[in-house]
C-alpha cells in the first residue's frame, strides 16, 4: 500500500513533471490526453487528489476501480495508478495505453512504464523501456537522457 498524499502529492511538482513527460511521448503528440486514475481498496481514499491535481492541468481525468479498468481503458491513453501494477502493466500493454505511477518500485520492476518519485529530495524521472515499447510508447531522447532509464 502506497499512500498518495504521503509520497506523492508531496512532490511539489509531480503532475506538472508527468504533463512535461506527455509531451516528450511521440505517441501522445498532438492529441488530447485522457487519463484514467486506477485505485482499489487501499489508494480509494487517496485518488480524488490525484484527479484534482491532473485536472488543474487541464486534463480529462477519472477515477476507476483497477477491476474496472480492462472495460474502461479503450477511451484513455494514459494510466495513473498507486496498486496493483502487474494488472494495470498488462492491461496497458494490450492496449497501447501509457501507464505511468508515483511508485518507483513499479518502474523498477518493468510492471509500469513511466514514474516521477523523489531521490534524495528532487523530483527523479523513472522510464522502464521494455514496458514503454509493449505499450507502444517512444520517448524523445531528450527526455530519456533527463530520466533514470531502467532496460
Amino acid at each position: 500500500f502506497v499512500n498518495y498524499k504521503a509520497v506523492f502529492l508531496k512532490q511539489k511538482y509531480h503532475f506538472s513533471s508527468l504533463n512535461k513527460i506527455f509531451s516528450f511521448d511521440k505517441s501522445l503528440k498532438g492529441k488530447d490526453i485522457s487519463i484514467l486514475a486506477t485505485f482499489d481498496d487501499g489508494t480509494k481514499a487517496d485518488v480524488e487528489a490525484v484527479v484534482t491535481e491532473f485536472s488543474k492541468l487541464g486534463f480529462s481525468v477519472e477515477a476507476i476501480p483497477v477491476g474496472d479498468l480492462g472495460g474502461k481503458i479503450s477511451g484513455a491513453n494514459v494510466v495513473y495508478t498507486a496498486s496493483q501494477a502487474s494488472v494495470v502493466g498488462e492491461i496497458c500493454a494490450a492496449n497501447g495505453v501509457l501507464s505511468t505511477t508515483g511508485n518507483g518500485d513499479f518502474v523498477e520492476d518493468g510492471k509500469i512504464s513511466v514514474g516521477v518519485t523523489v531521490a534524495g529530495g528532487k523530483p527523479a524521472i523513472l522510464v522502464n523501456m521494455n514496458q514503454s515499447k509493449a505499450e507502444g510508447h517512444t520517448f524523445a531522447v531528450t527526455l530519456l537522457k533527463l530520466a533514470k532509464v531502467i532496460k
